[in-house]
């Protein structure tokens, strides 16, 4: 009877295990997929109208960083095993061909579903499960199918480093699609020094981000954009010692298109030109601004359209917030490097252009991005035609100087002092190059990247022949003087000045001798009128009683200005702004009228420089024509002040200035005055005004300032009259 039942047990354990059954439950067999978050999928199909309305809702902003964020949900693999599940662990296949060749197996433990990211958008992957017994052997699924869905850009997935995305997976030059797995975009993948660049910060990935960037991302290079104060001179990348580590300090926005701004990227233009480095991830710290930058301008090499470039600028807003009104800025800047026919490819090629990136090396990058075979692009042919009128000068020269044109003379009376009313500035200078051929001959290689025409004028320095001609090279035009006459001396070319258009290349040769070459066309100069300063004028008047009431003489003489938002927009509630000095212009009087019927602040006495701006306040901003520091001062509703000499003397405080504030219902009203001696500018001044209304979260600007206040290219120059 023992035996019987000892056979029938042994039998139904038998048939138990014969039983044992697994099967694949999600995805379904065959469906596309989304490694993406509903609201990611949601914001990567909205245009640039759409987006912007988001981005300009504070409510949804905060939603997707504080809590949709910028990982992606992954793709969740599930399955139901029937059996002892004690006496089983599993194993998942993945491959991306139907044979299961090169398959990546899975091992997970107990869970009967596992979530995978990293995958690659639209490719089609197969799938298979297995329960592994303790005795060795194996139950196996059948096998099943899905396709990653082919919205770009592809968020990737790093324990501990935010904001990590594939540049690829766009539409490029000539429709061809650039690949994904080569390019990389992140935040820092350690933390900034926290002892003021003596300590490089402690790394950010955990274990598995590091697995994840070295086996499923497959990290080759980190390109660091960061400074060394951020860095303290790290020279190893924390995803390990074997990735190539290549730290090259860069600015971003604005910067990056003067000389100085422009030359790191070159040089981390050039990290791209090795095809052992990829793939690349690179990065500053917040992947952001200057990683930003850098793929604004990668992106527009290679042919994205302006919805991408915009859109993949904005996904940051996962992290932390990043508008349009940026990206708005940068293709601004750039625009200046050709004509509204040029395109954006061929003016992210000038810009490369003109700190020495040739023609060759730009075509090195795409072939390798997009394949071999691309046609010579405009740009590419028109900068090595350039390349070939200046192959004969190779010596860098100071013969001639090219100074902004203006006719000096002119002063404006400003606290006791005649200040000169200065030459326009060159925000960028349209100088390229000067360069001598050693045989007397000079070449002045121009390009006026500003938004408006530049006025050029000949400085020579050290020319010895009688007279020279003065050809452009490109346009196969010789300039004569009014006379008509085709040779200049030395002094005479201090008289040569003319107008630069936007974008529009120059290659003026000075040679000695007066013989025009055959070929070209002999033009009357035409010198260019007087450019007119861009000045807001000022009126002046008598001194007002400083009670924060709006009611004395000196601000009836003109009209207040209506202030707007930080990004230009119209608002009825934005606050009025009164500039004006007195009759001597010793002192710049500044009042405002700020609607407001939520109160926010409290009076802090005669404690100084807290932090206002957190409270309703108003900020003044003065700077010098051509300088690069400013002042600053905010002051809340109860005349507290903040003050400070920017960007170094954050403890520098006021000696003197007045300040009165009166509450009424519905605004708070301001009058203030700042003796102009506080500033000490040889220059005129440039000022603007900014306002906070807490606990709204309002910001406004009289001159906009896109998303800082200290915007220095939102000043207004001032001429006190």
């Amino acid at each position: 009877m023992k035996i019987q039942c000892f056979l029938l047990a042994l039998i139904g354990f038998s048939l138990a295990v014969l039983a044992d059954t697994i099967s694949i439950t999600t995805p379904d067999n065959g469906v596309t997929v989304s490694m993406l978050k509903p609201e990611q999928q949601l914001f990567c199909h909205l245009d640039s109208q759409a987006g912007r309305k988001v981005l300009d809702n504070p409510e949804l902003v905060n939603f997707l960083y504080q809590k949709v964020r910028s990982f992606p949900k992954g793709i969740e693999l599930a399955w139901v095993f029937t059996g002892v599940r004690s006496q089983v662990h599993y194993e998942v296949t993945l491959a991306d061909n139907e044979a299961f060749e090169n398959a990546r197996i899975i091992p997970v433990e107990a869970e009967q579903r596992l979530t995978i990211y990293n995958l690659f958008n639209g490719k089609t992957y197969y799938w298979k499960v297995a329960a592994r017994y303790q005795n060795g052997s194996r139950l196996e699924s059948e096998p099943r199918n899905f396709t990653v869905d082919n919205q770009t850009p592809r968020f990737l997935y790093v324990p501990d480093v935010d904001n990590v995305r594939d540049i690829g997976g766009f539409i490029g030059l000539e429709g061809r699609s650039v690949p994904q797995g080569l390019i990389y975009r992140s935040s820092g993948l350690n933390n900034n020094s926290y002892d003021g660049g003596k300590t490089p910060g402690p790394p950010r990935a955990n274990a598995e981000g590091v697995w994840r960037m070295r086996e499923e991302l497959h990290l080759r290079t980190e390109l660091d954009l960061r400074g060394n104060s951020e860095t303290a001179g790290m020279t190893v990348s924390p995803i390990g010692e074997d990735i190539n580590y290549i730290q090259i300090p860069v600015g971003a926005y604005d910067h990056i298109f003067t000389p100085n701004g422009a030359k790191p990227y070159a040089d981390c233009f050039r990290v791209f030109l090795n095809p052992a480095n990829y793939p690349i991830d690179y990065h500053c710290i917040g992947g952001a601004d200057r990683t930003g930058s850098l793929s604004f301008l990668l992106e527009a090499l290679l042919g994205a359209d302006t919805e991408v470039i915009h859109r993949d600028y904005v996904l940051t807003s996962f992290y932390t917030r990043r508008g349009y009104e940026t990206s708005d800025e940068l293709f601004a800047n750039l625009s200046h490097y050709g004509t509204p026919e040029d395109s954006w490819v061929t003016k992210a090629e000038r810009y490369f252009f003109a700190v020495g990136i040739t023609p060759d090396e730009i075509e090195t990058f795409r072939a390798f991005i997009l394949g071999p075979g691309l046609a010579e692009t405009p740009g590419c042919a028109f900068q090595r035609k350039i390349l070939a009128l200046s192959a004969n000068y190779t010596q860098e020269t100071e013969a001639i100087q090219v100074r902004p044109y203006y006719p000096f003379g002119a002063t404006m009376k400003m606290a006791g002092k005649d200040i000169p009313l200065n030459a326009p500035l060159w925000k960028n200078t349209p100088i390229q190059k000067v360069l001598a051929d050693g045989q007397g001959g000079t070449l002045i290689q121009l390009l006026n990247h500003d938004a408006e025409p530049r006025f050029i004028q000949l400085r020579p320095n050290t020319l010895d022949a009688e007279a020279y001609t003065v050809v452009d090279l490109l346009s196969k035009t010789a300039y004569a003087q009014k006379d008509g006459t085709p040779a200049w001396t030395p002094a005479q070319l201090r008289n040569f000045a003319f107008t630069l258009p936007v974008g529009v290349y120059y290659l003026l040769a000075v040679t000695p001798g007066a013989e025009i070459p055959e070929g070209y066309t002999l033009q009357t100069l035409a010198k260019p009128s007087a450019p007119e300063p861009n000045y807001l004028v000022v009126p002046s008047g008598p001194e007002p009683k400083m009670d924060g009431v709006l009611d004395d003489e000196i601000w009836n003489l003109k009209e207040p200005l209506q202030c707007f938002t930080m990004n230009g927009m119209v608002d009825e509630n934005a606050p009025l702004v009164y500039l004006r000095t007195d009759v001597e212009h010793n002192t710049l009087y500044i009042a405002a009228v700020i609607p407001d019927t939520t109160p926010n602040g409290a009076d802090h006495g005669s404690e100084r420089d807290l932090a206002l701006w957190n409270e309703d306040e108003i900020e003044v901003f003065v700077g010098g024509y051509g300088r690069g520091h400013f002042f600053q001062f905010i002051f809340n509703r109860y005349g507290n002040i903040w003050d400070a000499n920017l960007p170094n003397q954050k403890d520098w405080d006021a000696e003197t200035y007045q300040i009165a504030t009166k509450q009424n219902d519905d605004n708070w009203t301001v009058e203030i005055a700042l003796p102009i001696s506080l500033f000490d500018y040889t220059s005129p001044l440039e000022v603007n005004v900014c306002f906070t209304d807490n606990p709204a979260g309002k910001h406004y600007a009289l001159y906009p300032t896109g998303d800082s206040f200290h915007n220095r290219k939102a000043f207004q120059t001032l001429f006190l009259k």
